[in-house]
């Protein structure tokens, strides 16, 4: 006479569940995903932009831009912050100059490179920012403020 184990009639039921085919309701892993980049221009700025990145389930954002025969600037990493979109400052330009801006985006810890590129052209500085130039030697990187009548400008 033939006895069954129940260990032996559990495989059995096992190796015929997977066999058929069951659903055993598990999702597929949602998948992170570049969906639209946009560049506009910065409304208190003129020499600047907004670099707006839209992507799905992604942890950060940043962008390359340069201008024709200048090396690439790389801004910071901003995170999405558990939105679709990320607004990325686009900042050290020169004034009326056309410039490649190129969209990356982070997923955990890979790197979707040059995700897309837009352009944009720089606007002009205000009418009443006069013309200047400096003068001396020290050559060291950073910012100017400088206050005109009308406002200060850094």
């Amino acid at each position: 006479m033939l006895r069954s184990s129940p260990a032996i009639l559990s495989g059995l039921l096992l190796v015929t569940a997977v066999a058929c085919g069951s659903d055993d309701g598990m999702q597929p892993m949602p998948v992170p995903e570049y969906l639209s980049g946009a560049v506009l221009e910065n409304p208190h700025n003129t020499i600047s932009a907004i670099a707006f990145v839209r992507a799905r389930l992604a942890d950060s954002a940043f962008v390359r831009f340069w201008a024709p025969d200048d090396a690439p600037v790389t801004s910071p990493r901003y995170p999405f912050g558990g939105d679709t979109v990320v607004a990325v400052p686009v900042l050290g330009m020169d004034t009326l100059t056309s410039y490649s801006i190129e969209f990356s985006v982070w997923f955990g810890d890979s790197l979707a490179e040059a995700v897309d590129t837009a352009t944009f052209t720089s606007g002009r500085l205000p009418d009443w920012i006069p013309s200047t130039g400096s003068a001396g030697t020290d050559t060291t990187p950073g910012f100017l403020a400088v206050s005109y009548p009308d406002g200060p400008v850094i």
